[in-house]
């Protein structure tokens, strides 16, 4: 898969891991974003945005830059199964609260839902869902017992 170079707005570095260091912006085209299930490849850093608005069939953030300089836009991954994988630092993440993430479980759709509550868990380096909301609002899950 070499159409996401066509998608590096800037230059682009292969890393001795085997991840990619993008000076400019990287954004994928509608036209390539239909089915794209994860990532073609793994991102270290990229200096300006990142860009998956598009990317509507996504299952995993899997291969995303762990720096943003800019934007990381997210927001219309409805698709996605699990919510990881987040830059460790991005001057801002485009989150949309009022989109539902079916797949995701309470925990995962509680921290989306709110801003404040979502960026302290970016903050906080993405730690344990349900630990993290039980942490930050006072309340665990409710449990079906059968007697």
């Amino acid at each position: 898969m070499t159409f996401w170079k066509s998608c590096v707005y800037g230059t682009f570095t292969k890393n001795a891991d085997g991840s990619y260091d993008v000076d400019g912006d990287f954004a994928i085209h509608a036209n390539e974003a239909g089915g794209l299930k994860k990532l073609p490849v793994r991102f270290h850093e990229v200096t300006g945005s990142f860009d998956l608005s598009v990317c509507y069939d996504l299952i995993t953030l899997e291969g995303s830059p762990e720096i943003v300089g800019k934007c990381f836009h997210w927001k219309s991954c409805t698709s996605l199964e699990e919510l990881r994988y987040f830059p460790k630092r991005a001057d801002l993440i485009l989150l949309d609260t009022s989109k539902i993430y079916p797949k995701f479980n309470e925990w995962e759709r509680t921290i989306v839902s709110d801003r404040k509550l979502f960026r302290k868990w970016l903050d906080e380096g993405q730690p344990d869902h349900e630990k993290f909301v039980h942490d930050s609002r006072g309340f665990v899950a409710s449990k079906k017992f059968g007697f």
